[in-house]
């Protein structure tokens, strides 16, 4: 991409707000700032005819789109806060705080005379709305858009997202372990097992080419296996039989030549080789490859053998012919690993289906396949009718399928009239390519948006010397030949560095580790050590050390701190000013342990350890123990042992031999366990630990003990969790021991990605932070220190094949061997991404960055050393390279790392703790009253009181409606028939019963129930397991055999059907809606007028409903283009079947209120309806009405149906009822 087409960004006020365009925000550029300007300016609709959108817009009609839960709140807040900030100002300019933007917003509406308490009112209203507005993870907007828009993109209604789905991908990779290498034979499953070493390392094969776009590789592992042998072995054949009658010529010749045994026997080992069909690889050494280069074995022959002929040539090419035979060997063994990877995920897939689940990425491959399919533009076209406008935040981080979801709804390249998407990032961020993000795909979407491209060139987070020292780190890296990111070409830089300048900050950051007087901070400093190819381990010590030193001698120093314009210090340095950025785990452990030597308290924020692997864990697990089985004399004395109860070595000698202190302790563990039987477990620990002093001892230690309380009371939180889903204490206990042992084990992993598992703070203000680069990201902090980024990992763990890279063209391609020519493509990119992995690690800081610096075996692929000399071998002393490229006395200083520093310990400071007051309400301040109901919470005169709590399941649904039946009893029936069930007892059990069987067989498929004997004789068992339904079985399955073939009534037309013939319903959806402030009475009066009218029923008591309505419905279908809403109802209305006549189904439905039931739920399919069909739905044309089946009146003239279809008037009345509008109550007639 030229830079010329790229625009500077300096007022967001000029950004035009239509058409596809990119901007491009480097660190600390202010990327959420434009956002929430571009956000208020869609709101007012504010621009010229060029930059304004076409109308203005609501929250939920703006989609912004970003990458993590905690970004989506942080930029929801800080949009909502911009509205209520900019309405407040356009009504009083006083009231806020001097804002460019503001101010030069307002003044432009003024400009056009635009009416400022209307725009006002705009902002406000929209900043109320936020909680309704359309921010959202890119995962989460994806579910949202297959729920929403569920018919068009083909997906279920109700389906559970697990994003913590590694115990299924186990469960996969067994199932693929199980089918295709256990039954393998001996030699097959040994040669499978060297590359499929653990089912954790299959796993590994399967993440690696999840996005490698490959194709599946479907057939049998040996015929794979020995086509892959065969070919090499072929391959090898064919150059023996070519080079050996040369390799011959060699030998023969030299063994007439004097003084040349020695090159004699090396030949020899060549000949023996082509002599040797059996022996696929020579068994030479690299001094025997060396003698017949071409280069050597020309001089060899002219001087022993009066010259070389032309055909010896060949021998020269030998060994890398060879070697280019085992590369396509490995691809052709590839074959075999994309045999196991998609078999692995295709099993996962499956068991994923079996249980309505979807993971993250299924989200967006789900919606992309959706937007592909026949319904794609359809969908695209629903959706952008919803989203005009999209803004993408941390855009560098997307992946193909996301960015071609984008493009298949907004159309980059030629963007749809009236529409808008902006995608916002910077792809010198991009460093997350271990979740997918592509940079490539990236670069594709400046391609796109050619000439729309905007830069956003004025940092405001960071001082001027901090940017300063930035730009020239980057800018003198930026002249190499492949510039400071490797995307440089002689034609084009795609991924240039540009310079920017600095808002700058008031304040400036002085200290005394210099010199011996205080002096302004060089906000770069390099600490260099001497050393060279020193050991990971040593290197690391030393760096920690140092910059430990250095920390504890800032924080020591008085005068180290933050001085004012007038040269005074406002601030001292504090804990919490410091982040020490990391890559991993031991290098965060190492930093750790040098600056609790100092007396230094830190906390890792990027832990993803368990804990369940912390020492206290197994300590909890003995006390736990004791107090599960108090008689048992060894847990106590285990438990009593602990290092976290911590008693002296006297007094449990003294309990030992002690036999009423013995007898005491006892008693107390058996009261710890009747405490546990009766409070619960995490009562039962809070207890033993008060009893014990336990907090007071761990908070005795000032480094550790915060972070070991955090952990005792952690864990017993997730024991009391699981203590309510597990049956009894055995259980619990032996739950907690599988986990401890999990994480303590051989071969354990102390890791997990279970969040709720994952330690937890013990307080991140006042501590040092210890973060890595990749969470660093997007944060900013005072001062930073770097002390391992010199270390780079050695090529055998940086390259592991397979890996993916991408070809000349940007295509996605798989490294299958390390032979591979394409080897340095790849570690071109991982260096390339290494290199923005620094970028942000550098631009991180306010004030000052402390880096590390000695050069180790693998420096030449060092981001760091790239930077300084293009990745070249260094020419002097590294000190001396350092200081000659990068000291500049402004803003970069270099200092010297020796590694015989002494221990400098950190001082105590005092610390201020604010003292905690309560928060009171403001004066006047009344809650509102706001709760979830159902229908049932609308009492009428006579009922049976009903709960005000809504129904949580469709079984509480069904309890709830037929509570006023009798009693359950046994029914009599007059003239019983073989499939009539007027017989079956009466009540809401039986209800649920049948409801959960019908439900039961909708979920099967009521056409397979009807059809298939076996299917339902097997259903009919499974639910009469109990002697009360076992004795009714029989008539149950003839019932039920009836029931689904007998055709009921739709409408008044005379059009019928049965549950048989059914062939687009969902069973048992749930629905909510909100209740604005209704009024029960003119809720009631509205159905009484509008449905039934002219027939009697019981009022509706007064009652107000506010918040969300909630319910579910027994069956929703579809017939001839129509929609209905179905409900079972298995009341007991007579002994026989001319019980059920129309009457006598009316007269129960309006005595019971079903009459108030069906309206609500015609009302959520009005409203599904709408929502799913837009301009197209119609009520009229789509709503079939309600039919209510009276189960056992299936042999009445009936059917037992009862149908009738709510008025399209009442409908609407009360859809704006229910949205808080106000609706005018007619009179009734």
């Amino acid at each position: 991409m030229s830079q010329s087409t790229t625009h500077t960004l300096e007022n967001p006020l000029d950004f035009p707000l239509n058409s596809s365009r990119l901007i491009e925000a480097s660190a600390g550029t202010g990327k959420t700032y434009t956002i929430a300007a571009l956000y208020v300016r869609l709101v007012i609709g504010h621009g010229t005819q060029d930059t304004a959108f076409e109308r203005e817009l609501v929250p939920k009609n703006i989609l912004v789109m970003t990458f993590t839960k905690a970004a989506t709140e942080e930029l929801s807040d800080r949009i909502r806060a911009r509205l209520a900030e900019a309405a407040a100002y356009f009504r009083d300019p006083d009231s806020v705080d001097s804002d460019p933007f503001l101010a030069s917003l307002r003044e432009d509406c003024v400009a056009k005379e635009q009416n400022l308490k209307h725009l006002a009112r705009l902002l406000d209203l929209a900043s109320q709305s936020m909680d309704e507005a359309a921010v959202k993870t890119i995962h989460g907007w994806c579910q949202s858009m297959l729920k929403e828009h569920a018919f068009a993109s083909g997906s279920l209604f109700s389906q559970d997202v697990e994003t913590d789905n590694e115990e299924l991908r186990l469960q996969a990779a067994e199932d693929y372990f199980r089918r295709y290498i256990y039954p393998a034979d001996a030699e097959l499953s040994e040669k499978l097992l060297a590359d499929f070493t653990s089912l954790e390392a299959l796993l590994g094969l399967t993440y690696s080419l999840s996005k490698s776009g490959q194709a599946p590789v479907e057939g049998d592992l040996q015929t794979l296996l020995t086509e892959a042998e065969n070919g090499h072995k072929q391959r090898i054949a064919a150059i023996k039989q070519e080079v050996a009658p040369i390799v011959n010529e060699v030998v023969d010749k030299t063994s007439q030549a004097k003084g040349t045994a020695t090159k004699l026997k090396q030949f020899q080992k060549f000949a023996d080789w082509c002599a040797d069909a059996e022996l696929v690889e020579p068994d030479v050494t690299a001094a025997n490859w060396k003698n017949i280069r071409t280069d050597e074995l020309q001089k060899f022959a002219e001087s022993k053998l009066g010259g070389m002929p032309d055909s010896w040539n060949v021998l020269g090419q030998l060994q890398e012919r060879l070697k280019q035979s085992k590369v396509q060997q490995q691809q052709e063994l590839a074959k075999i690993k994309q045999h196991a990877a998609f078999g692995v995920n295709k099993r996962f897939a499956e068991l994923q289906n079996q249980r309505a689940e979807m993971g993250h990425d299924d989200m967006l491959t789900r919606l992309r396949d959706a937007l592909k399919g026949p319904s794609g533009e359809a969908l695209a076209a629903a959706i952008r009718k919803q989203y005009p406008i999209a803004m993408v935040d941390e855009f560098q981080d997307t992946d193909p399928v996301q960015y071609e979801i984008f493009n298949r709804i907004y159309n980059l390249a030629e963007p749809h009239t009236g529409t808008g998407i902006f995608l916002i990032g910077d792809p010198k961020q991009a460093i997350y390519s271990f979740r997918n993000a592509d940079i490539y795909t990236y670069l594709k979407a400046r391609r796109d948006t050619e000439g729309r491209h905007y830069n956003l060139a004025k940092n405001f987070r960071s001082s001027q010397a901090m940017v300063d020292s930035v730009n020239a780190l980057f800018e003198r890296a930026e002249e190499l030949p492949r510039g400071a990111f490797l995307f440089k070409t002689e034609d084009d830089n795609q991924l240039p560095f540009n310079r920017v300048a600095a808002n700058g900050l008031k304040r400036t950051f002085k200290h005394c580790l210099l010199s011996s007087n205080v002096k302004t901070a060089p906000a770069l400093l390099w600490s260099v050590s001497s050393e060279e190819k020193r050991n990971k381990d040593t290197v690391f010590r030393a760096a920690a050390n140092h910059h430990a030193n250095l920390i504890a001698s800032l924080l020591n120093d008085p005068q180290a701190g933050y001085y004012n314009e007038d040269d005074v210090l406002e601030q001292r340095v504090k804990t919490s000013d410091i982040a020490v950025l990391v890559n991993n785990f031991s290098e965060a452990n190492a930093i750790k342990k040098a600056l609790s030597d100092r007396g230094l308290k830190s906390v890792y924020l990027s832990d993803r350890e368990s804990v369940f692997a912390q020492r206290v864990a197994k300590d909890l697990l003995a006390l736990v123990s004791a107090c599960a089985e108090p008689r048992d004399p060894s847990l106590i004395r285990s438990a009593l042992a602990t290092q976290l109860l911590a008693l002296p070595f006297v007094e449990l000698e003294y309990i030992h031999s002690n036999e009423q202190a013995w007898e005491a302790r006892v008693e107390q563990f058996l009261s710890y366990h009747d405490q546990w039987l009766r409070q619960g477990v995490l009562a039962m620990l809070h207890n033993v630990l008060h009893d014990h002093q336990v907090p007071a001892t761990l908070l005795e230690d000032r480094i550790h003990g915060e972070r070991q309380l955090s952990d005792v009371l952690h864990i017993a939180e997730l024991l009391q969790q699981q203590s309510l889903v597990l049956d009894g204490i055995p259980a619990l206990v032996n739950h907690f021991a599988e986990q401890v042992n999990e994480r303590h084990g051989f071969g354990s992993n102390s890791r997990t990605q279970s969040d709720e598992q994952q330690l937890r703070l013990e307080s991140d203000d006042e501590l040092i932070k210890i973060i890595t680069i990749h969470k660093s990201k997007g944060l900013q902090y005072p001062l930073v220190f770097m002390p391992f980024v010199a270390y780079t990992q050695s090529e055998t763990h940086r390259i592991k094949p397979p890996a993916v890279y991408h070809d000349e063209k940007g295509e996605l391609q798989v490294l299958w061997s390390k032979d591979d020519d394409n080897k340095q493509r790849l570690s071109d990119e991982i260096l390339a991404e290494d290199l923005r992995k620094m970028y942000v690690a550098v631009t991180r800081a306010q004030y000052a960055t402390f880096i590390a610096l000695e050069a180790m075996s693998e420096h030449r692929n060092n981001p760091l050393f790239y930077l300084l000399n293009g990745g070249e071998a260094l020419s002097d002393e590294l000190y001396k390279v350092v200081n000659e490229r990068w000291q500049q006395s402004a803003h970069t200083q270099v200092t010297r790392l020796e590694d015989d520093e002494p221990l400098v310990r950190a001082l105590e400071q005092e610390q201020q703790t604010p003292k905690l007051t309560p928060k009171t309400m403001p004066a006047g301040r009344k809650l509102e009253r706001w709760w979830v109901a159902s229908y049932s919470a609308l009492k009428y005169e006579g009922a049976v009181t009903k709960s005000a709590q809504a129904p949580q399941s469709p079984d509480e649904m069904n309890l709830l409606d037929e509570r006023e039946d009798e009693d359950e009893q046994v029914a009599s029936a007059a003239e019983p028939s073989a499939d009539s069930i007027h017989h079956l007892p009466k009540g809401a059990g039986p209800g649920t019963f049948l409801h959960n069987l019908l439900e039961e067989s909708a979920n099967r498929g009521f056409e397979v129930i009807a059809h298939d004997a076996s299917e339902r004789t097997e259903l009919v068992q499974r639910f009469c397991v109990s002697p009360l339904w076992q004795e009714h079985e029989q008539s149950i399955a003839q019932w039920l055999n009836a029931y689904l073939e007998t055709e009921f009534a739709l409408n008044a037309n005379g059009d019928k059907i049965s549950l048989s013939q059914l062939q687009q319903y969902k069973a048992e959806p749930e629905f909510w809606f909100g209740a604005s402030g209704v009024n029960a009475q003119t809720l009631d009066n509205l159905v009484q007028q509008h449905t039934l009218p002219g027939h009697e029923r019981p009022a509706l008591e007064p009652n107000l409903l506010n918040g969300m309505l909630k319910g579910f419905i027994d069956l929703v279908f579809e017939h001839n283009g129509k929609y209905y809403v179905a409900d079972y109802k298995s009341n007991w209305l007579g002994e026989d079947d001319h019980a059920y006549s129309e009457e006598a189904m009316r007269e129960k439905i309006l005595h019971s209120r079903y009459d108030l039931q069906y309206v609500i739920y015609t009302l959520a399919l009005h409203r599904l309806l709408k929502a799913r069909l837009g301009d197209e739905y119609d009520y009229d044309t789509h709503v079939g009405g309600a039919v209510y089946l009276f189960l056992r009146g299936h042999r009445a003239e009936t059917g037992g149906a009862f149908c009738d279809r709510p008025p399209r008037e009442l409908i609407e009345q009360l859809d704006s009822l229910f949205a808080g509008e106000s609706v005018k109550d007619k009179e009734s007639v």
